[in-house]
């Protein structure tokens, strides 16, 4: 569907720049193309209380968003170059996880802390991880010890196998598996996808014994 906001021309009718809600593609998923129209701003997707800004109600899209399914997949379409904006809605779904938190993300940075720096309400947190960022090598060991010393209910340990491979959050009911590192979101186009146990039961739990075993073989890291 067209993108309201900026009429399909990828930029801002408002500001001389890139459409903030299209990300500059001048259309937008399908996803709500027969929802009813926004009342507050009648599908222009644009706040009448506030000039310049999207539509608080609809967030830009001119139409009422779906009604909310807990069950099914949440998927977000990272765009390359959007990092701030992508910070921002990646921080939405982490302030939503809960208990005890089980990262795997083979290269950490300080990038990857700033991430967990918006999921210190987990507890405990379990970082697993292999090399730190080959252009931060220099630094990232102290940044590292300082994180852990404010925030030491977050553990970091090193893989010693070449085996990780995937990027993911667990938790005992809900798995986001990441296209890029933590610390690399925003940087290329890539996918965050949100699992329920409910619909992927029998993956959290093969995650959940893998990450385990990777773990227990691990070494700390601080």
């Amino acid at each position: 569907m067209m993108c309201p906001p900026c009429l399909g021309t990828g930029r801002s009718t408002i500001h001389n720049r890139i459409c903030t809600l299209c990300g500059g593609r001048g259309c937008l998923p399908d996803t709500r193309q027969g929802n009813p129209i926004c009342p507050p701003c009648l599908g222009t997707g644009s706040s009448l209380l506030k000039h310049g800004l999207l539509c608080e109600i609809c967030g830009g899209w001119g139409r009422l968003p779906n009604e909310p399914d807990s069950e099914a997949p949440k998927v977000i379409f990272v765009s390359a170059g959007r990092v701030w904006d992508t910070h921002k809605e990646v921080a939405e779904i982490f302030q939503e996880l809960h208990g005890e938190l089980r990262v795997c993300d083979p290269f950490y940075g300080t990038g990857s802390l700033l991430r967990l720096s918006g999921l210190i309400h987990c507890r405990p947190v379990r970082f697993l991880t292999q090399s730190a960022d080959s252009k931060e090598r220099y630094f990232i060991e102290k940044a590292l010890k300082e994180f852990t010393n404010q925030y030491p209910h977050v553990e970091f340990r090193r893989c010693t196998s070449k085996e990780l491979r995937d990027r993911y959050l667990l938790t005992e009911t809900e798995l986001v598996i990441l296209g890029h590192g933590l610390k690399d979101i925003g940087g290329k186009d890539s996918f965050v996808i949100r699992l329920q146990r409910d619909v992927s039961k029998d993956a959290i739990d093969t995650v959940s014994s893998s990450f385990s075993e990777k773990w227990r073989l691990a070494a700390p890291l601080t």
